[in-house]
């Protein structure tokens, strides 16, 4: 990579970062479970004692409003350049 794709890519990594840690706790609970520590929506499921579809519901709603953060983002981004 050069520089500028390095710099970029640490950008996105923050902005990813911040986004996470806009979530609510139990949005960014099965965040955290699925992409940091790699468990299946089942083992998810017994860590926070509830039911396979509430994971996947939770995780469906955190992906969505992560997305939106991000395409937010980059949309500023280009109107930048």
């Amino acid at each position: 990579m050069v520089p500028e794709q390095v710099l970029e890519q640490k950008e996105i990594d923050q902005k990813i970062d911040e986004a996470i840690n806009q979530l609510d706790d139990t949005h960014r609970e099965v965040i955290i479970l699925k992409y940091f520590w790699g468990l299946s929506e089942k083992e998810m499921a017994e860590v926070i004692n509830v039911k396979d579809g509430t994971v996947k519901s939770r995780l469906n709603r955190a992906r969505a409003k992560i997305q939106s953060i991000l395409i937010e983002y980059l949309s500023e981004k280009k109107e930048w350049r």
